[in-house]
Order: C-alpha cells, then structure tokens, then sequence
C-alpha cells in the first residue's frame, strides 16, 4: 500500500516536471515571436505594447472565441439539419396519404423540434387532439 502512494507521489513530481517544461517551451516560443514583431514594428517606425502577458491574454481570447464559434456552428448545423428533415418529413407524409394539415402551428412545431416534434404531430393527430389551428 506504502508503494503504491510513493508511486502516485513520484508520478506527480515527475508530471509536474513535464508540465514545467511545456510551460517554459511555450513562454520561450512567444518571447522569441515577441522578439521578432517588435523589431518589425520598429522597422516600420511603429510601437505597441507587447509583453508576453498580453500576448498570451491575446492568444487566450482567440482561443476561447473559436471554440465558442466552433460549437456554436455545430450546435446550429445540427438543429437545422433536425429541422429540414422534420420539414421534408411532413411533405412526404402528406404526399403519400397522411391527412396532416399543413398549416403555420404545424411548419413552426416541425422546424423548431425536426422529426420529434412531426412524430408528436402524428401522435396527437391519429389519437384525435390535433390543435384545432
């Protein structure tokens, strides 16, 4: 039992160690890419304020917003995937038969829920409790 906490203990130490010198990689790479801009900026008789502290908060905030807008576009990508083939859905059931009324409560209930809500369509209709508009 003694083992296994010592090893848990030196497995720690040493990703601790790893992360240390990730993190040192990294602040390396952004001084010398701070180093290089500032010395075009003076190239072209221009200054700014760049330390590494800003530039990382910079890089940060690039990050986090392209994540955001990365799952923001899933997000929407599917639901209006969802919605289309709960449209499609519709027209097809009224095509072969389905006496579904097509009306503004059905199209907005359809693209807003996809399939699910045309399903709950079909179960309220064939039950009888069909919304009367």
């Amino acid at each position: 039992m003694f083992f296994a906490y010592g090893l848990m203990d030196y497995l720690f130490e040493k990703l601790h160690e790893l992360a240390s010198l990730v993190l040192d990689i990294i602040f390396y790479i952004v001084n010398f890419m701070l180093m290089g801009t500032t010395k075009l900026l003076r190239m072209l008789d221009l200054s700014a304020d760049l330390t590494s502290h800003t530039t990382l908060a910079y890089l940060l905030a690039i990050i986090i917003l392209a994540a955001f807008t990365y799952f923001t576009a899933k997000l929407v990508s599917k639901w209006i995937y969802n919605s289309i083939v709960g449209l499609v859905g519709l027209f097809i059931l009224r095509m072969i038969g389905f006496d579904l009324p097509i009306t503004l409560f059905t199209i907005v209930v359809v693209a807003l829920f996809g399939l699910g809500g045309l399903v709950a369509l079909l179960v309220l209709y064939v039950a009888g409790v069909f919304p009367p508009f």
